[in-house]
């Protein structure tokens, strides 16, 4: 039997909270304006700050792709994750 897939900002909280490094701080930054918006997000695990690797249309898709980049350097195994932010046409490359 198969685990379901998880999502990767509910397994960032456990991950931090089974390793007592308190629960993640979210923050974004975005470039452009109006319909055109893109964002970034940050994460904060335990006095640790991660950015994420790519710009999205939406917050949502940006701190899932962030929680990604955290758990990965926490060795976690990003195979059982739902959703990792990067599904074709979600986020743009990063220009300069």
């Amino acid at each position: 039997m198969t685990t379901p897939a998880r999502h990767p900002k509910a397994v960032l909280q456990e991950v931090a909270q089974k390793r007592r490094l308190g629960l993640p701080k979210y923050s974004h930054y975005y470039r452009g304006h109006g319909k055109t918006l893109t964002y970034k997000a940050l994460v904060n695990v335990g006095g640790q700050t991660f950015e994420g690797e790519h710009f999205f249309t939406h917050k949502k898709d940006a701190e899932c792709n962030v929680a990604v980049v955290a758990l990965k350097k926490f060795k976690y195994p990003i195979e059982s994750l739902s959703n990792t932010g990067e599904q074709e046409g979600e986020y743009e490359e990063d220009v300069g």
